[in-house]
């Protein structure tokens, strides 16, 4: 799998990435499929894709069980920690019964990590983010704070963030204490991602995507949506075609821009893996499609 450099840092990550929230918290969106994953199978989807060329691994604590499971991965040596690139972020916490609890003090991320280096059972991350950081968080600058003071320490070695809000994405960039920034792009939302991704390449600052599928209805399961999440999605359909998934077509238009490092894709099946993988290997959308992408009206969104 093709390889970008993620921004001023000195990590080169593998074009598709494996967003871990699956594996540890029950989730789904288009198709109600919520149960994660059990342990095995979900220790089984993160060899699989490190055999098939994914290095960086990006999970949270607010992903319930999926550190503790990569840390179980590594302990067991079903994967080995320097053949992979290990993200997380902090600042939430999410409780089955209560749902998000969000707390960015000080502290609380110092704590947040450390509670991540025992679960993972690392001693140092190579990222460690701000989870969905608002705007007043960036402004305050106490996170970052406590975040740089790891860095120093040791614990992590470059720092970042996700976004929810774009101009939250703006001002962080503008400060130059940000490694990384993490935001959702997909065919159906691009106008508001695509300048906070230029802005970022501007200041070389690294670019990591979640949502590239849109919450699933970017596949197959487009067909469970509604009638108005179907029509959104009805005038990418060209881009599936023999050889190309509308998946791996939509995946391949997120590739076809420079700005971005690597796409998170998630999965709770080893076997769905290949297809997303596929769709990282340096082929890209045609000029054709990507003239068709641009002609349809996009739908501004939010992170």
């Amino acid at each position: 799998m093709n390889r970008r450099r993620l921004g001023r840092t000195d990590l080169m990550v593998s074009e598709i990435g494996l967003g871990a929230l699956e594996i540890g918290r029950d989730w789904g969106i288009v198709d109600g499929d919520l149960d994660k994953p059990d342990e095995e199978q979900a220790i089984r989807v993160l060899e699989h894709a490190v055999r098939l060329g994914i290095n960086l691994i990006d999970s949270a604590r607010a992903y319930v069980l999926s550190e503790e499971r990569i840390g179980n991965a590594l302990s067991l040596g079903r994967i080995d920690r320097d053949q992979i690139i290990l993200a997380t972020k902090a600042g939430e916490h999410f409780d089955e019964g209560a749902g998000s609890i969000y707390d960015y003090s000080y502290e609380a991320i110092l704590l947040s990590l450390e509670e991540s280096l025992d679960l993972l059972r690392t001693r140092t991350v190579d990222l460690m983010q701000i989870h969905s950081a608002p705007l007043d968080v960036v402004r305050a600058g106490e996170a970052m704070r406590a975040l740089k003071k790891a860095q120093r320490a040791g614990r992590c070695r470059f720092v970042g963030a996700s976004f929810d809000d774009p101009q939250a994405c703006l001002e962080a960039i503008s400060t130059g204490d940000y490694d990384t920034i993490q935001i959702s792009y997909n065919l159906l939302e691009r106008e508001t991602a695509e300048p906070l991704i230029a802005a970022a390449a501007r200041a070389d600052v690294g670019v990591l995507i979640k949502q590239p599928l849109a919450q699933g209805l970017l596949t197959s399961k487009h067909a469970h949506a509604s009638p108005h999440d179907r029509g959104r999605v009805a005038p990418y359909l060209f881009l599936e075609r023999e050889g190309q998934t509308l998946a791996q077509g939509a995946l391949r238009f997120v590739l076809s821009n420079p700005g971005v490092h690597s796409v998170l894709c998630g999965s709770k099946r080893p076997e769905h893996l290949r297809a997303n993988v596929d769709a990282g290997d340096g082929q890209g959308l045609s000029a054709a499609e990507l003239e068709r992408v641009a002609a349809v009206a996009p739908e501004a969104g939010s992170l």
